[in-house]
């Protein structure tokens, strides 16, 4: 009876583990899902605005270096963001897979 009671803490643990393990994953996902979104509002065109004046040219020039280099940063940020979803999902899993374990252990000890 021991065995069983000890299978069901651990199994109380796992299920808190696992459920931490996915809201991880939901907020990297999350973070992943806003940063590709403003890359996406970024576009990746160059203005095709004629400019009517040198201060316009000059204003288009800057705003096209400054788009080219927030989307350099937000490349960055997602390629990392990647990297970080792929290995909470796995962590993620893992935790799902014995939280589901340990509840079956838990539930067939009699």
């Amino acid at each position: 009876m021991k065995n069983r009671r000890e299978l069901i803490k651990l199994a109380n643990i796992a299920k808190v583990i696992r459920d931490a393990e996915l809201q991880k994953l939901a907020q990297t996902v999350k973070a992943h899902n806003q940063t590709k979104t403003m890359l996406l509002q970024l576009g990746d065109q160059i203005a095709a605005v004629e400019p009517k004046s040198i201060s316009d040219a000059i204003l288009a020039e800057h705003h096209d270096l400054w788009r080219l280099q927030r989307r350099i940063i937000l490349n960055k940020a997602l390629a990392r963001q990647t990297a970080e979803m792929l290995n909470a999902k796995d962590r993620a899993s893992k935790a799902f897979g014995r939280a589901q374990s340990l509840n079956k252990l838990s539930a067939e000890k009699d």
